[in-house]
């Protein structure tokens, strides 16, 4: 590839496992030798990495396989373990934030499946040699490709019926993958023979995807990769697709504008969105804090209110939002519904956005709290607790909210998911 893709569309109809997930994108045009090398920096037991050309159902995909050539089995058993094995591995300092992330996700959720800690939670399977390189393998891999956003085409196809696993046989989903895709907002579908998705294909949506594909986003795919599972079904490919797209060409002025921000780092992103405008000189008070709520909950990215001076001296509310352009009429519906405008001024904004990642950090007894990083030149810049999440966690303890923001700050530091 020439350039690192602007967006990834994932197709998981046929269901997702960490290992699909990973021989999709080396499919895709991920190097590697460069991937392998990364892998084999870390402290594990000495392994082949083998990628082979498959047929699923006539369909050519890449299968990838870890085998341990000095024993292998289980190097993961308690989050502890996933530190080290991310310290000791050379990895950049965003992959290994992501790659923690990750097991602290899937810890979690075994904690709620066994109603014990994330710190007391031990895994089976997942905690493999195998498991543990698919995992870290992806934020490898993403890292490599610049980290496009990922957006899910169509539906999740979960799979039925019953799963052998260390506790006994399990009904499918498996309750960690169930854990794992709670609160995440893909659609799902509660068919097909068998666990199609797999706790480490749960885990790879929840931290990776950011929701479902929405409108079209002019573009042209650059890569298509396929990744299959282990299994053959005649009657669907077990494959995952993954297409690297880049944004559509800009006309020359906008190609000048871009090239202007050229000189940063790959993790700062250019987007569009739509900006509108309404100046409001006789709305009250509590019209205004309404009218926030309202645009908010409609779909606005952002909701600005700055004081100015209109006509006749006049003082006034002037209203800023931004929001996608699919959501830019209903958005204006409230304006003129909900205030008391007669006109909303709108215009094109081009934004420079800094990637990010939401983390879940588990804090005693209050749970699990989310908390957004921000990343320049590949390493954690800025993090904030998702304010309405410390608001509720103070009201159940007690606490203040800056105090519950304090509290999930340090344990996320303790936990190494914070520098």
């Amino acid at each position: 590839m020439n350039r690192n893709p602007d967006f990834l569309l994932l197709d998981a109809a046929s269901g997702i496992a960490g290992d699909m997930f990973l021989a999709a994108l080396l499919d895709a045009g991920v190097p590697r030798q460069e991937l392998e090398a990364t892998l084999h920096s870390l402290p594990l037991p000495r392994f082949e990495m083998k990628v082979e050309s498959v047929r699923r159902a006539g369909l050519r995909a890449l299968h990838v396989t870890f085998a341990g050539t000095a024993g292998g089995g289980r190097v993961v058993q308690r989050l502890a373990d996933a530190r080290a094995v991310i310290a000791g591995g050379s990895l950049s300092a965003r992959a290994s934030s992501v790659a923690l992330s990750m097991f602290a996700e899937l810890f979690a959720a075994e904690a709620r499946v066994h109603g014990e800690s994330p710190e007391d939670a031990h895994l089976h399977e997942i905690g493999d040699l195998d498991s543990v390189l698919d995992i870290v393998g992806s934020a490898v891999a993403l890292d490599m490709l610049g980290w496009p956003e990922i957006y899910l085409i169509g539906p999740l196809r979960t799979g039925t019926g019953a799963v052998a696993t260390a506790h006994g046989i399990l009904p499918v989903p498996a309750p960690a993958t169930v854990e794992l895709l709670r609160g995440v907002d893909v659609p799902l579908l509660l068919d097909g023979d068998g666990e199609l998705v797999t706790p480490t294909g749960a885990l790879m949506i929840r931290t990776h995807c950011r929701g479902v594909a929405g409108a079209a986003r002019p573009g042209s795919i650059v890569s298509v990769g396929h990744g299959a599972g282990g299994r053959d079904t005649p009657a669907r490919p077990n494959v995952v697709r993954v297409f690297l797209v880049s944004a559509a060409a800009a006309d020359p002025a906008e190609a000048d504008l871009h090239s202007a921000f050229a000189s940063l780092p790959d993790d700062v992103a250019q987007d569009e969105v739509i900006e509108l405008r309404a100046h409001l000189d006789d709305a009250t008070g509590e019209e205004l804090g309404e009218l926030v709520n309202m645009l908010s909950a409609v779909g606005a990215l952002d909701v600005g209110l700055l004081p100015g001076v209109g006509k006749r001296g006049r003082p006034l509310t002037a209203v800023t939002v931004l929001c996608p352009a699919a959501r830019a009429a209903a958005l204006a519906t409230v304006l003129f519904r909900d205030s008391p405008t007669l006109g909303v001024r709108f215009a094109v904004a081009r934004r420079l956005v800094l990637a990010r990642d939401v983390i879940s950090v588990p804090v005693d007894e209050l749970g699990e709290i989310p908390v957004k990083i921000a990343y320049l030149g590949g390493k954690p810049v800025k993090a904030k607790v998702e304010w309405r999440a410390a608001v509720e966690a103070a009201a159940s303890s007690g606490d203040s909210a800056r105090t519950v923001c304090e509290r999930t700050l340090a344990a996320a530091r303790r936990l190494g998911l914070l520098p």
